[in-house]
């Protein structure tokens, strides 16, 4: 059973070889996606480095990903499906940590975390994972010359602003 919690209705799944339970967009995050379509806003195209556009995405991307869960964990008869599947093991993209609570909700038998992105900031302590910042970039910059102070001072900055701006965000939805 794949749970698929729609954000944006342009992007599919491609989901095939599994029971699939989705979950519709909540309609003020089905809005957000569908302006920044016609924007013809890409938002991994973004300069992450940019600490005025991180203040203005993160709110919006905190509270896209606050509605979307809290419309997952409301969803009628939802958790109770999931629970009557007794599932053996329970895998959970970990974008953001809905999914995580989601696991706590139905109980399964064992939990894996997964990430098809690299870590952000905020997941090393909750997932208990070391950051090493010296030799791994932060999600925000895509290599880290390890030799080059310039390079390191860069990476703990990038993984500052990722973790500020995120924090800052999600304390407020």
């Amino acid at each position: 059973t794949s749970l698929i919690p729609i954000m944006d209705k342009s992007v599919k799944d491609g989901t095939e070889k599994s029971h699939v339970i989705y979950v519709q967009p909540d309609p003020e995050v089905a809005e957000k996606y569908e302006e920044m379509a016609k924007n013809q806003f890409n938002i991994f195209e973004m300069n992450n480095f940019n600490p005025i556009l991180s203040i203005f995405m993160g709110p919006m991307m905190s509270k896209s990903f606050y509605a979307t869960c809290k419309k997952v964990l409301e969803e009628p008869g939802l958790i109770e499906r999931l629970k009557e599947e007794k599932f053996d093991v329970y895998i959970s993209e970990n974008f953001d940590v809905c999914g995580i609570g989601l696991s706590h909700a139905i109980q399964p038998k064992a939990v894996i975390g997964s990430s098809a992105t690299n870590l952000f900031g905020w997941m090393f302590e909750e997932f208990g994972v070391p950051q090493a910042s010296s030799y791994r970039p932060s999600a925000y910059m895509c290599s880290l010359d390890v030799h080059s102070f310039f390079d390191r001072l860069l990476n703990i900055y990038s993984d500052w602003l990722g973790r500020t701006v995120f924090l800052l965000h999600s304390t407020r939805s």
